[in-house]
C-alpha cells in the first residue's frame, strides 16, 4: 500500500471513530433522561375531590381532617401552582405530581404521630372543614375550577370518612358509600350493596288475630347495623309505619299492635315489615291475609229450652253466626259436681244438632252451646 493511501485510510480511521464517540455521546442521555408524561393541561374532572375528613372522632379536627384528590387520567398530573380552597382559606400546591389512577392526601396536619396515622401528601395548615356544612373547591393553574363539592352538616358523621362517588357524597349513617374512623385515603371506600335479611315473621300469613297481640320480626345485616324496622298495616284501614323496640334478651323487634286503639276494624289485612340498615339500604317483606277479628261469634240453643224436662233421647239443636265461624262446641255439665258429662267438637257448622240419650241421668244438667272462629 503506498504511503498516501495508508496515511488516508488512517486519515479514515480517524474520523469514523471521532463520528462513532460523537453518536455514542449524543446517544447515552437518551436513555436515562426518561421520565413519565405529565399532562400539560387538565379537564374539570380529570381531579375530583373523592373522600374528606371532617369530624374525626379520636383526635381534634386541627390535627384529624384531610382531604383525598384522585387521578382519573392515564397521565400523571402535576398540580404546581393548582389551589384548593374550602369556603374560608385556600392552598396553592408546589411541586406535588398524582400518577395516573392513584391519589394525594392534603392534611390539615402532616404529622403521622398526631393526625391519627394519616401519610400526607401535603399539608394545608389553613384547612378547616365546617362539621355543619362546606364547599370545597379545586382550581388548575389558570384558576379554572376542576372540581367542587359541597356538603352539609346531615353529611358528617363523626369519626367517619365523607366519600364522593360520581358527585354523590356518602358517609357510614347517611348512605351506602362508607368507611370507618379515619376513612381510607389511598383507599377505596366501602360500597355496602347488602340489604338487611328480615326472617321469623309473626303473625305468620293466613293468621287470625284480635285485640292486642304481639308482633315480630328478626332483623341481619352483616356489613352494617340494623336502624330500624318498622310494620305498616293495610287493608280496611291502613295504620302505620310503627316503630318495633329491639328486644335485646331475644335479639328480634317487636311492637304489640293494639287493633282497638288504632281502630282497625274487622277485616283481612296484610303486615309489611320494613328493616333499614345504617347505611340507608331496606328490605320489605310482608305477610297476607292476617285477619283481624274482634267480633265474637253469637250462639244460640233453641232445643230443648230452658227448664224444661227431658228424658230418653233428647234431640238438641242451635245456632251460630260469625264471619269467620269454624267450629263449634257442645258440653252437657252436672250442675250438682259441676263436671262435665260430655264434650262434643264439631266443625260442621251449617248443622248444629246433638242427639243425647239421656238413659241413666237424673238430675239437673247445663247444655252449653259455644261457638268459634
Amino acid at each position: 500500500m503506498s504511503s498516501w493511501s495508508t496515511k488516508a485510510a488512517h486519515t479514515l480511521h480517524q474520523k469514523l471513530s471521532s463520528i462513532v464517540a460523537v453518536m455514542l455521546l449524543v446517544s447515552a442521555p437518551f436513555f436515562v433522561a426518561v421520565t413519565p408524561s405529565v399532562a400539560s393541561a387538565a379537564s374539570s374532572g380529570d381531579i375530583t375531590i373523592s373522600e374528606f375528613m371532617a369530624d374525626s372522632a379520636t383526635i381534634a379536627d386541627a390535627d384529624g381532617e384531610w382531604i383525598e384528590l384522585h387521578n382519573n387520567t392515564g397521565a400523571a398530573i402535576d398540580l404546581s401552582g393548582w389551589s384548593i380552597d374550602d369556603g374560608g382559606s385556600a392552598h396553592t400546591f408546589g411541586s406535588l405530581i398524582i400518577a395516573p389512577g392513584t391519589a394525594a392526601v392534603i392534611c390539615r396536619n402532616s404529622s403521622t404521630a398526631s393526625n391519627g396515622g394519616v401519610v400526607c401528601s401535603d399539608s394545608w395548615a389553613g384547612m378547616s372543614l365546617s362539621n355543619s356544612g362546606d364547599t370545597i373547591t379545586v382550581y388548575d393553574d389558570l384558576a379554572n375550577t376542576i372540581d367542587t363539592v359541597t356538603y352539609t352538616s346531615g353529611d358528617v358523621t363523626t369519626g367517619h370518612a365523607n366519600t364522593v362517588v360520581s358527585g354523590t357524597i356518602g358517609s357510614e349513617s347517611s348512605a351506602r358509600y362508607h368507611a370507618d374512623n379515619f376513612g381510607t385515603p389511598y383507599g377505596t371506600a366501602l360500597l355496602d350493596e347488602t340489604p338487611p335479611v328480615i326472617s321469623n315473621l309473626r303473625p305468620a300469613d293466613g293468621r287470625h288475630v284480635r285485640g292486642i297481640f304481639e308482633t315480630r320480626a328478626w332483623a341481619s345485616d352483616p356489613d352494617s347495623a340494623i336502624s330500624d324496622v318498622s310494620l305498616s298495616v293495610t287493608g280496611p284501614v291502613n295504620s302505620g309505619p310503627h316503630a318495633m323496640v329491639f328486644d335485646g334478651t331475644q335479639n328480634r323487634w317487636e311492637y304489640p299492635l293494639d287493633t282497638n286503639a288504632l281502630g282497625l276494624t274487622d277485616g283481612v289485612y296484610d303486615f309489611t315489615f320494613t328493616a333499614t340498615n345504617g347505611d340507608g339500604l331496606q328490605t320489605t317483606r310482608t305477610v297476607n291475609n292476617i285477619t283481624i277479628d274482634n267480633t265474637r261469634p253469637l250462639a244460640t240453643l233453641t232445643t230443648p229450652v230452658h227448664g224444661s224436662s227431658t228424658s230418653g233421647v233428647v234431640a238438641i239443636s242451635g245456632t251460630a253466626s260469625d264471619a269467620h265461624l269454624v267450629r263449634w262446641r257442645l258440653r252437657i255439665r252436672d250442675t250438682s259436681t259441676n263436671t262435665n258429662i260430655l264434650s262434643y267438637v264439631s266443625t260442621d257448622t251449617s248443622n248444629i244438632t246433638y242427639n243425647w240419650n239421656s238413659a241413666g241421668y237424673n238430675g239437673n244438667y247445663a247444655i252449653i252451646l259455644t261457638a268459634y272462629d
